[in-house]
């Protein structure tokens, strides 16, 4: 058997020395790059859900000043591209109704109120026995319109009926404006309806009156 010359084989172990640090210092490196592209990652952090801030349901009292009716001089200022009819909202005929598809993502109204007032107080009502009932209802209101600074009065949950529907706001505030976001829904309908919107309250006239009474 013939042997490689001294020279072919000082070569070969050569290159194979170089071969195995050039494969260790490799591995290192990997090794180095991933302790520290993990050291300099940030730990993430859960945000805390915001305490909801829920509607008392009360009983219905139709003595009370609305100040979302349209013979008071209640508005529609703006809504949502999806829902219709939205001015029969203010109208007090059970048959009109305004209507949205249950599925849509952002629904809500805008309703320019009579007068300023301090509310305190909203009923809904979904007189429509085959359609979706719209739930979590967030009531938000503002001295002033255009705005983007809203006040959350108080977050409603609407039950699955047709009856009318009162609440008493934990956040009364004096506002002239009032706007409904609706979050969810009930059923597998594909229109969601609302027949009425109330907005209850005092004006500065009854908040003047009362105090001198006091």
């Amino acid at each position: 058997t013939s042997s490689l010359p001294a020279s072919t084989e000082a070569r070969t172990s050569t290159n194979v020395n170089q071969n195995t640090t050039s494969s260790t210092s490799s591995r290192s490196s990997e090794t180095l790059k991933n302790v520290t592209s993990t050291s300099t990652q940030k730990p993430t952090s859960k945000k805390k859900k915001r305490p909801r801030i829920i509607a008392t349901p009360t009983e219905v009292d139709d003595t009370r000043m609305n100040y979302a009716a349209k013979s008071a001089g209640a508005v529609i200022i703006d809504s949502s591209k999806d829902f219709k009819y939205v001015g029969n909202i203010l109208d007090d005929v059970e048959s009109n109704y305004a209507l949205v598809p249950c599925a849509s993502k952002h629904k809500y109204v805008t309703i320019g109120l009579s007068e300023d007032s301090q509310v305190d107080g909203i009923s809904l009502k979904n007189a429509e026995a085959y359609s979706g009932t719209m739930t979590d209802v967030q009531v938000l209101g503002s001295a002033k319109y255009p705005t983007k600074q809203w006040t959350l009065l108080g977050e409603i949950n609407v039950e699955n009926n047709n009856n009318k529907q009162s609440f008493k706001l934990p956040r009364p505030a004096w506002i002239n404006f009032v706007k409904l976001r609706f979050r969810s829904h009930y059923g597998d309908e594909f229109y969601c309806t609302l027949t009425r919107v109330i907005i209850n309250g005092q004006s500065m006239m009854d908040a003047v009156q009362k105090t001198l009474d006091e």
